[in-house]
């Protein structure tokens, strides 16, 4: 999406904009891919409650459109796709992948 920094962000004070970027990416990949998918995101975060929120409105509705049947896509599979939206601030593998010490450190820069 080519946002340089997620942290405006934070609630209460949402960068408005920022956030409808990055709805408007996720719901323009869904229609080019042709999928309705089933939304879940991560419960005790309120920026993916939020994007969750957002992206199944506007599914729901046909992105804001007059279109109400967009996101019908002729015959429905046997089980729609999984979008799951996460928070990557609270990632708990990542800090894992790497080592933790100066030799592995040194070897990642050089």
């Amino acid at each position: 999406l080519n946002v340089p920094t997620c942290m405006d962000l934070e609630p209460p004070s949402w960068n408005q904009p920022l956030f409808d970027r990055i709805s408007d990416g996720i719901v323009a990949i869904l229609l080019s891919l042709k999928l309705n998918p089933i939304i879940a995101y991560h419960k005790t975060s309120q920026i993916a409650q939020k994007l969750a929120s957002e992206v199944e409105d506007r599914v729901r509705t046909g992105n804001h459109t007059s279109d109400v049947d967009l996101f019908r896509f002729g015959k429905a599979s046997k089980q729609p796709p999984l979008l799951l939206i996460i928070d990557r601030r609270e990632d708990p593998v990542t800090p894992l992948l790497n080592q933790w010490t100066y030799t592995a450190m040194l070897h990642e820069i050089l």
